[in-house]
């Protein structure tokens, strides 16, 4: 119900806010879509912080005012970096095309996507 989607909406945001610098910005994006803004971060470390993100998610049920008081949720991350000549558009489009290959695939995953090959 609403009541228990927005308890969720209350808790997400400090589960996050744990595992991210307090330089980045968490913002919610549509109804159930959040980004994540990571300045002088690499593609690298976004991974590692989108991953340990996903842990947290789906290592605490969250507590909800209905029964049964307690529901567990799973989280897909679709990471990007910004190029030069990128929009946001551009970007955000890119990390949902890493979010669908996610969900298609299985959910509870994190996935990169660039315009170049990542360099090992």
């Amino acid at each position: 119900g609403h009541q228990s989607g927005d308890e969720i909406l209350k808790q997400l945001p400090q589960r996050v806010s744990r595992c991210i610098r307090p330089t980045d910005l968490f913002a919610r994006y549509g109804g159930e879509e959040f980004v994540i803004v990571m300045p002088d971060s690499s593609i690298q470390n976004a991974a590692v912080i989108a991953e340990r993100i996903r842990k947290a998610i789906d290592a605490e049920d969250f507590t909800i005012p209905a029964e049964p008081g307690v529901l567990h949720k799973s989280i897909s991350i679709g990471v990007t970096y910004s190029e030069e000549g990128d929009t946001i558009k551009a970007m955000l489009e890119r990390a949902d095309k890493a979010l669908y290959h996610v969900k298609n695939t299985g959910r509870n995953k994190v996935a990169v996507v660039t315009k170049t090959p990542m360099k090992k």
